[in-house]
């Protein structure tokens, strides 16, 4: 059984016993040796150490291109993987890492270190998709979610099944969001477009 374990940036160091390592970001501060790095931001947004320490670790690092100044980084098949699982959906590198995943075969993916402050402000808008995709997952691979990663649960405010209990905060919560997203969408669309991507000409069908 190919066993996967993803490695987030606030899970402590981790014995991975038979699985792979597939970190995130600086996430090999936090657990030694990886078998991958997944990087997915612009080189330039970090400090040369950054550079230096990803070379030193001697592992692939899938990015959304090749960069020269990574002597080991590896074109993410991006076209491959939605041609293959069908859906186009990907709001942080934790959602490209379980599709690659789902993509290769894993049998068996552990979750750790994952989204464990909800105070984070990429939280709101990565965790919908994390949870899609860990749902397309299960119907594949066993999954393991570790200890405090905030995946695969609703919101911190929620409650954990609707209808079962009365939520005092949910009136507020949902005006807040309800504010925040027609804010957001009155604000200009400003998609700066740093590499070409072709379209992959996939119909949003998300059940194959």
């Amino acid at each position: 059984m190919r066993h996967v374990m993803l490695c987030g940036l606030l899970g402590d160091e981790r014995d991975p016993g038979d699985a792979e390592v597939w970190v995130v970001n600086q996430a090999y501060k936090n657990q030694a040796k990886p078998d991958r790095v997944y990087f997915f931001d612009r080189l330039e947004d970090f400090d040369s150490p950054f550079v230096k320490y990803l070379n030193e670790l001697g592992c692939p690092i899938y990015c959304r291109r090749v960069f020269p100044e990574l002597c080991n980084s590896i074109e993410y098949p991006i076209q491959d993987v939605v041609k293959k699982l069908g859906i186009d959906y990907f709001t942080s590198s934790v959602s490209y890492m379980i599709a690659h995943a789902l993509y290769e075969g894993v049998e068996k993916l552990t979750i750790h270190g994952m989204y464990s402050a909800m105070d984070s402000l990429e939280y709101i808008s990565h965790i919908p998709c994390v949870n899609f995709w860990i749902g397309r997952a299960m119907s594949r691979m066993s999954i393991v979610i570790g200890t405090g990663s905030l995946v695969a649960s609703p919101y911190p405010w929620q409650p954990n099944r609707y209808g079962y209990v009365r939520n005092r905060n949910e009136s507020v919560a949902n005006q807040f969001l309800s504010a925040a997203y027609i804010g957001a969408m009155n604000v200009p669309l400003d998609i700066v477009q740093g590499e070409a991507v072709e379209d992959a000409c996939v119909p949003r069908v998300v059940n194959t």
